[in-house]
């Protein structure tokens, strides 16, 4: 399972007209944003080819791997937290499911290199984030360390 979360810029919000495509627009100054997020959630299921320089006492070897990552989305939410203004600076928060013209699939290329128990892995979504003609042409990354 992956979760990933996207921040946006406090003063847009995001939107979808009647045909599913995403838009932004700005944010009404009646409200002051300090959380704007979209959140995706896939499950995931990886395929790789993995390399080990020492069978005999795989914990001494240096271990490598590259491969596919397929995803299916089950859920993206949209989250805001504000201050209403009209009603006392009262904190508020705004939860938003729907698709957000996210694509239903996620397909990303992998390596890992690990040593010990020291692993550094990248992935690279070689689809688009969004839906194809619905909302902009993003390929998300990542790169980390895990222990």
């Amino acid at each position: 399972m992956e979760w990933n979360n996207y921040a946006l810029a406090k003063n847009y919000t995001l939107n979808t007209d009647a045909n599913g495509e995403l838009y932004v627009t700005p944010i009404d100054t009646l409200y002051k944003y300090d959380r704007n997020k979209l959140r995706t959630n896939y499950i995931e299921i990886p395929l790789m080819l993995a390399f080990c320089t020492n069978n005999k006492r795989p914990s001494k070897g240096l271990h490598m791997a590259l491969g596919i990552i397929s995803g299916l989305r089950y859920r993206t939410t949209y989250i805001q937290e504000y201050k209403d203004v009209l009603d006392n600076n009262k904190e508020k928060e705004r939860r938003t499911h729907d698709s957000f013209a996210t694509s239903p699939f996620l397909f990303k290329a992998t390596a890992r290199l690990s040593f010990g128990g020291v692993m550094i892995y990248g992935n690279y979504a070689i689809n688009s984030m969004f839906k194809s003609g619905m909302g902009p042409d993003v390929h998300p990354f990542e790169v980390g360390i895990s222990l």
